[in-house]
């Protein structure tokens, strides 16, 4: 940053996507693991954090020399490899989300592929997993608004 106002900016950009990245990512590996490894790869999520922040303040008191550009470009590198990641496809789509869109193959073969890397067979077939919040079809809830609504009492004369 040129001036004391960019580096405001860009580090109030940089805690808004901080605090999406902490409430996303555990729901997203929670969905996206095998029970059998899930709390391990949460754990190894949750305490990146403060080894993260550990790691920059290591590194900051360490090379006293290096001026700020510098050191702010070589602590950019991991959120560069993770975009990458992102755009590679690395990181598969969510399930829930792609049976929600109504891609139901495409949503049971992302977690086939995941199962297959864990080496775990997946517990259920394709036509036993149901999505749990689908919306109701137009013709239930108009049944449902109807058949709950008050008929107007007779006014007393």
């Amino acid at each position: 940053a040129r001036t004391m106002t960019q580096a405001l900016v860009a580090r109030f950009v940089l805690g808004i996507v901080s605090g999406s990245l902490i409430s996303i990512v555990p729901a997203l590996v929670a969905e996206l693991l095998p029970a059998k490894h899930r709390g391990f790869y949460l754990t190894v999520w949750c305490s990146g954090w403060p080894a993260g922040s550990l790691m920059a303040l290591l590194a900051g008191t360490m090379s006293p020399g290096v001026n700020s550009r510098a050191f702010f470009t070589t602590v950019s590198v991991p959120a560069i490899v993770v975009y990458i990641c992102l755009k590679a496809d690395m990181i598969p789509e969510s399930p829930r989300y792609l049976y929600l869109a109504g891609r139901r193959e495409e949503g049971y073969n992302v977690l086939i592929d995941m199962y297959d890397r864990e080496d775990c067979n997946l517990p259920w077939p394709a036509d036993a997993i149901a999505v749990t919040c689908t919306q109701q079809p137009k013709e239930q809830e108009a049944a449902a608004s109807s058949s709950s609504s008050v008929a107007p009492s007779k006014s007393m004369p």
